[in-house]
């Protein structure tokens, strides 16, 4: 069976579109160079962005851009492992579960995203023993080990701040996965569990092999949303001197007083961030909607 063909999307709406943005953009610009008392400098920000003295390496933005990735990566990984708990729970047989879980993530939810970083940091973070003990590990290796820990988790004099604000930013964004697995899962009608049961699978086996499968395809879109939002999240945590990159731009700031050039540098580098994931997450979406269509759709 052949598949059937999609009819051709006309594409000068979107360039119309992406005309008078630009024009707009360009006349904002325009504007300002001429209206605003501001004395342009960009080459002031290239030391800043590659150093070439006394050899090549990351300036103070790049740099900010590292440890902007290492945080989101662990604080979205923490996320997917806790929001995956959590919207299990939710959707749980077991009342008390389902209680205790959702005044956990609504909690969570309903608190300012800024008290809860001075709550987890200046409270939490020093209630929880493995990130000491982890940290002090870390000052004492040498050699191939230290540098595999560096590359992953930055300078060893900030890892434990790195390691707080992973935990802190995880459970913010757990907090929203949660809610997208419970959304996700319970999008899949009762008559999957009804022929799982028909089968003799048990309730696990079921959630395993019928209804995860189906649901992965319903929340891969939120998910990667709350990845990106995770990247752009993680600006928040300057506020407790995590050198991510919002952090380095404030202290660029202070020392060249290149205040526009400076956040607009910023801007645009979360942005190149946030459009690269985006693009992978459409790949995702892509390939998981192939391998979901019927084998004779496909010709």
């Amino acid at each position: 069976m052949k598949k059937t063909p999609r009819p051709r999307r006309r594409l000068w709406p979107d360039f119309l579109l992406l005309l008078v943005l630009a024009a707009a953009g360009a006349g904002i610009a325009l504007r300002a160079r001429h209206q605003v008392p501001y004395d342009w400098d960009w080459k002031a920000l290239a030391p800043y962005l590659v150093r070439t003295e006394p050899a090549l390496a990351p300036g103070l933005l790049l740099q900010g851009v590292a440890q902007t990735l290492r945080l989101s990566f662990w604080g979205g990984l923490i996320a997917i492992v806790l929001g995956a708990v959590g919207g299990l729970c939710r959707v749980s047989h077991w009342p008390y579960l389902r209680a205790l879980s959702a005044c956990l993530i609504h909690g969570i939810r309903n608190i300012p995203p800024l008290v809860l970083v001075f709550l987890g940091y200046f409270f939490l973070a020093d209630q929880i023993p493995f990130l000491s003990h982890l940290h002090s590990a870390a000052r004492t290796t040498t050699g191939n080990v230290r540098s595999l820990l560096e590359f992953a988790f930055g300078p060893v004099s900030q890892m434990h701040a790195l390691w707080s604000a992973a935990c802190i930013l995880g459970l913010m964004e757990g907090a929203y996965v949660a809610e997208i697995v419970r959304a996700g899962i319970q999008s899949i009608g009762r008559g999957q569990w009804d022929a799982g049961s028909a089968l003799g699978l048990s309730q696990g086996q079921i959630l395993r092999h019928v209804i995860l499968p189906q649901a992965l395809r319903v929340m891969v879109p939120p998910l990667a949303g709350q990845g990106i939002s995770t990247v752009k999240d993680s600006a928040i945590m300057a506020v407790i001197s995590i050198q991510e990159l919002t952090f380095q731009g404030m202290q660029l700031m202070a020392t060249t007083y290149r205040t526009f050039e400076v956040w607009i540098t910023v801007a645009v580098i979360y942005f190149l961030l946030t459009a690269i994931l985006s693009a992978l997450a459409q790949i995702v979406e892509t390939r998981i909607a192939q391998r979901q269509e019927p084998s004779g759709t496909r010709q």
